[in-house]
């Protein structure tokens, strides 16, 4: 059985202070079948804030609490 794996683009990003800039996350189940996928993504909270983000085309939301959450506390 393959694992999914999970992809971030860009990899490396050189923003100024305020500006705002986008990733793409994309999951690739290597020949399986995913029927749900959570992605936590750590990053310092400081430096970076998440504001938003769009559910593919290919995927469906799904609509129980705290699936579609954003937090952005410190944890490391």
């Amino acid at each position: 059985m393959a694992a999914t794996t999970a992809l971030i683009t860009p990899s490396d990003v050189k923003v100024a202070a305020g500006q705002q800039f986008n990733v793409v996350i994309a999951v690739n189940p290597n020949g399986g079948s995913d029927f749900a996928e959570q992605v936590k993504v750590d990053f310092p909270a400081d430096l970076i804030q998440v504001t938003s983000f769009n559910i593919g085309s290919n995927w469906m939301s799904l609509t129980q609490p705290g699936y579609d959450s954003i937090d952005n506390v410190m944890e490391f």
